[in-house]
């Protein structure tokens, strides 16, 4: 007979209960809102971190997780002395600057905080790593690198590309495939992706290249899309197609919002969404790497579609950016580095490998072999340059390279030695012979890689100096001036010595006259006679 009764007992102490968690949801919920409204307005880190907190966004562990980062973070700020403490502060300074601007929302908080934390972690610890340096921790996927004056920043296209390149190992060999680490790292890089516009994007937050936070890249969105396509294979999971699948939505958008620009022939991907103007070879070429590989492991219409665009404008850029010689960084821009160009060699190769078009093999096979050529060099010199005066050098060169320019007179003496980097194209020099006489030029120029160098000599024949010159013309004109006067002086002495002579002529002659007449006379007085 006890039976009933303790069943009512339950039914009463059931509904008691659900009676108290209903008016603590209520209390709760009217908490919540009052609190929001308090932080109306507010622009602050901790007023992002509660507003997440409130809306449900975090939990309570990871709102107090937060708050110890942040406040770690100020600690260190103000207790750093040196290089490790203006990165710190510069760090903090990045993610106050993203609150105070209404860029850093709540869903956004992950990622940012993250990377202040991991900045804690490493300056009140350690000094500067090497500038560009990749820094993992142990099997964890994210990726930071140092950029001085940012501190460490998240580099979500790294991160992506060591999951896309382990996905690409288990493809490979699915026998040895670490399929739960796969997993993992798949789940770690995906929450530090946010949501707009059902769009999946996975947002730099840090200035860059003219790009200002928050930014996405085609490069970035193409090898996240690569990288979940891959697994969704591998681990035979759907989910993870669609989330490459939520990533494809970028390509679709125009920039800022997404990465579509439009360019010749289609549309062109862009490195930062919000430099569209800025057209990079490598980055496009890596993000329909990805549609393809979307497109055919996915067998996604759209990405297809979006592929289609991208490559037609491939085309026009692989033109343009080939200089017959090296390969350019970006669309009417300077060449690209040693790097930069065995990157985009590299995925010309991807393409051609996925049969995207015998243009991409070719391409590959010309773009590796401009490692290997020497640098063709044209050299012109001022015909017939005077000694002591400015003359020139132009040289020519086909690609970036080194560039070695050496003058010897005929002695061998190096009178001229210049040693630097020139970018294609022509280029003046400018020297100055020392006296005159026939000089050697000679360029040697090395192309990035290190491959046989190129050369080119002249010959020059220096002329005298325009000061020697003068003074020369100066001794002629005295000379011709002391002949002149030598001449003067000897007519005036012939003339004189002429006058002279004259003069004694006459003499004598009126001295023979005076003697004639006196004979005359005498004569004269012999011939009368006396009485």
């Amino acid at each position: 007979m006890s039976l009933p009764l303790l069943v009512g007992l339950t039914d009463v102490t059931r509904a008691g209960t659900e009676r108290i968690d209903r008016g603590a949801r209520q209390v709760d919920r009217r908490f919540r809102r009052r609190a929001l409204r308090a932080l109306r307005g507010s622009k602050s880190v901790d007023a992002v971190i509660r507003r997440a907190w409130l809306t449900r966004v975090t939990d309570r562990a990871t709102y107090q997780a937060q708050r110890r980062a942040l406040s770690r973070a100020r600690r260190a700020a103000a207790t750093l002395t040196g290089v490790r403490g203006y990165e710190q502060r510069n760090a903090l300074r990045i993610v106050e600057n993203l609150a105070a601007g209404g860029i850093l929302t709540t869903d956004r908080l992950y990622p940012v905080i993250l990377t202040l934390s991991r900045n804690t972690d490493w300056w009140t610890r350690r000094n500067p790593p090497r500038v560009g340096r990749s820094l993992v921790r142990g099997a964890d996927p994210v990726t930071l690198r140092y950029a001085p004056g940012r501190g460490l920043i998240l580099h979500q296209l790294g991160s992506w590309g060591r999951v896309s390149s382990l996905a690409g190992e288990c493809l490979r060999d699915r026998a040895h495939c670490p399929r739960r680490r796969l997993r993992t790292a798949v789940n770690r890089l995906l929450a530090l992706g946010v949501r707009r516009d059902g769009v999946l994007r996975f947002e730099s937050y840090f200035s860059w290249s003219g790009a200002h936070a928050p930014w996405i890249s085609a490069m970035t969105q193409g090898t996240a899309i690569q990288a979940l396509v891959r697994t969704s294979v591998i681990l035979h999971s759907p989910k993870d197609a669609k989330y490459a699948r939520a990533a494809l939505g970028a390509f679709a958008r125009p920039a800022p919002v997404g990465v579509a620009v439009r360019a010749p022939g289609g549309r062109h991907y862009v490195m930062y969404s919000s430099a569209p103007s800025l057209r990079i070879l490598n980055g496009h070429l890596r993000a329909l790497t990805g549609l393809r590989d979307l497109a055919s492991l996915g067998e996604s219409g759209r990405a297809l579609e979006l592929y289609r665009r991208g490559e037609r404008a491939a085309r026009v850029e692989l033109r343009k950016a080939d200089t017959g010689a090296w390969s350019r960084y970006s669309d009417g821009g300077k060449e690209a580095s040693l790097a930069y160009h065995r990157l985009v060699t590299s995925f010309l190769k991807d393409l051609c490998d996925r049969e995207a078009g015998r243009r991409y093999c070719t391409a590959t096979k010309r773009f590796a072999r401009y490692v290997r050529e020497p640098t063709r060099v044209g050299l012109r010199v001022t015909k017939r340059p005077r000694a002591q005066a400015a003359a020139g050098v132009s040289v020519w060169v086909s690609k970036v390279s080194t560039v070695a320019v050496r003058i010897r007179d005929a002695s061998g003496r190096t009178v001229m030695s210049r040693d630097t980097t020139l970018t294609r194209g022509s280029h003046r020099f400018g020297w100055s012979a020392p006296r005159k006489g026939k000089y050697a030029v000679q360029v040697v120029a090395v192309g990035p890689g290190s491959p046989p160098p190129g050369r080119a000599t002249a010959a020059v024949k220096v002329r005298r100096s325009a000061a020697e010159v003068a003074r020369a013309r100066a001794r002629a004109k005295a000379k011709a001036r002391a002949k002149a006067k030598a001449k003067a002086r000897a007519k005036a002495e012939r003339e004189a010595k002429q006058r002279r002579a004259k003069a004694e002529a006459r003499k004598r002659a009126q001295k023979d006259a005076r003697a004639e007449a006196q004979r005359t006379g005498q004569s004269s007085r012999t011939a009368v006679p006396e009485g």
